[in-house]
């Protein structure tokens, strides 16, 4: 049963680095193969070399201000109606 669970784990490998790439699609990642210690794990292969980076900060900062723009425009255009929708639905509820 080894052998054929060896037989998958380099077959994903080799999948994974023809998809993406040797060296998993961002600079600073090392793979397996391409380690020189024979002590090597799956979880090194994955492991950045480099300290993480930020984040995505334009993009979150992008769907924010989307966001408040959408919010904004639906609430000029429906403003009333919204109101009055959720003043009844209230006055539904109260006892």
């Amino acid at each position: 049963m080894t052998t054929s669970r060896g037989r998958i784990q380099r077959w994903f490998r080799s999948l994974v680095s023809r998809v993406i790439g040797r060296g998993g699609g961002r600079p600073g990642l090392t793979t397996v193969e391409g380690t020189t210690s024979g002590t090597a794990t799956d979880e090194d292969a994955l492991a950045p070399s480099a300290p993480a980076d930020r984040g995505d900060v334009p993009g979150w900062v992008l769907v924010t201000l989307m966001t408040a723009g959408l919010v904004s425009a639906l609430w000029l255009v429906a403003g009333k109606a919204l109101v009055n929708l959720f003043e009844t639905a209230i006055s539904h509820v109260a006892p």
